[in-house]
């Protein structure tokens, strides 16, 4: 095995067990919580780790964002090898924002689900969003790139959307601060900002 192939896979792992530091560190919440030891979860843990998970989603996408104009702007091309990885975190850390709301907040009652539907539009638009997460990693492998050809560039520009649905989802709840939502919905703005020319010159290639 050559330096280069060493190297690379030193940043692979390095990127992967980053990527996984959030669950463990809500995992050793929980166990925490468990045993009745001094924890960071609160009075509501369930509502905590719902709203934990749901940041750490925000990030993630923000960062899988932040790639392209990072290597254009930047010269940071490390992390094009492993936006693929990054996307199906944000996939990861969505899926475990959804199952922690139907665990701790529903009880997994299709009753209460539909009650909250019906008084907190959040979360379709939440939903919605999962879904086209769920979407892009299910056409994330190379396989699917070669099979969708053109459709896969389509599809995977949807990302965009998805992203200003995570922050509609988010403002939604907003209740008494703005700030937080103001700052996420700033970062999304900049990042599509920079984003943009390589949008318009894609279109034009075509």
């Amino acid at each position: 095995m050559n330096a280069k192939r060493i190297k690379q896979l030193a940043w692979w792992w390095g990127i992967f067990l980053i990527a996984l530091v959030p669950l463990i560190v809500n995992i050793i919440e929980i166990i925490k919580l468990q045993k009745g030891l001094p924890n960071q979860l609160g009075s509501e843990p369930g509502k905590v780790l719902v709203d934990r998970f749901g940041e750490i989603t925000l990030i993630s996408l923000w960062i899988v964002l932040a790639i392209t104009p990072l290597k254009k702007w930047l010269g940071f091309s490390k992390l094009v090898k492993f936006r693929r990885m990054l996307g199906l975190y944000v996939f990861f850390y969505a899926s475990l924002h959804i199952l922690s709301y139907g665990t701790f907040l529903l009880e997994w009652s299709w009753y209460l689900l539909m009650e909250d539907v019906a008084q907190r539009p959040y979360i379709f638009v939440g939903f919605v969003a999962w879904l086209g997460l769920t979407v892009l990693s299910i056409t994330s492998p190379k396989w699917m790139m070669k099979k969708l050809k053109k459709k896969w560039v389509v599809i995977h520009r949807f990302v965009y959307v998805i992203a200003i649905l995570t922050v509609v989802h988010e403002w939604m709840q907003v209740r008494d601060t703005f700030f937080e939502p103001l700052m996420h919905a700033l970062v999304l703005f900049v990042l599509l900002c920079l984003r943009l020319p390589f949008l318009l010159n894609l279109r034009f290639k075509k």
